[in-house]
C-alpha cells in the first residue's frame, strides 16, 4: 500500500473535523436571532474549546507529536480568525477566540492522554 495511501487514511477524521470547523466558522451571522441571553455566557467560547479540543484529540490520535498538533490546530484557528475580520462582513476577529482555542487544543490533548495512560493500567 503508498505512502500516500496509508496517510490518507491515518488522517480522514482529523481532516474531516478540520473541515466542519472551516464550514461552521465562515457560515454567515445569524443576526436575527436573539440569544443575547447566551453571549453573557460566552457560549461561543465554549464551542470554540469544544471544536479544537475534538480537533486535538483526532490529531494526537492520529500520532503526530503534540507539538505538531498544536502548531496545525493553532494555526487553522489564527487563519479562520483572520479570514473573518479581513474577508467575512458579518463576521470578525477576536483574540478571545484564539486563546479559547488554544484552551482547548489542550484539554483535547489532556483527555488523548488520560485515556491512553488508563488504557495501559
Amino acid at each position: 500500500m503508498s505512502k500516500l495511501i496509508k496517510s490518507t487514511k491515518r488522517y480522514w477524521l482529523s481532516g474531516l473535523w478540520a473541515l466542519t470547523i472551516l464550514i461552521l466558522c465562515f457560515l454567515p451571522d445569524n443576526d436575527s436571532m436573539d440569544i443575547s441571553y447566551l453571549s453573557q455566557y460566552h457560549v461561543d467560547k465554549i464551542v470554540h474549546m469544544a471544536m479544537h479540543g475534538i480537533l486535538g484529540f483526532l490529531l494526537k490520535r492520529d500520532r503526530l507529536t503534540t507539538k505538531s498538533a498544536f502548531i496545525l490546530s493553532f494555526f487553522l484557528g489564527l487563519a479562520i480568525e483572520f479570514c473573518q475580520g479581513y474577508f467575512l462582513p458579518s463576521r470578525y476577529f477576536e483574540i478571545y477566540d484564539l486563546i479559547a482555542n488554544i484552551i482547548g487544543y489542550f484539554i483535547g490533548i489532556g483527555l488523548y492522554n488520560l485515556i491512553k495512560s488508563k488504557a495501559y493500567d
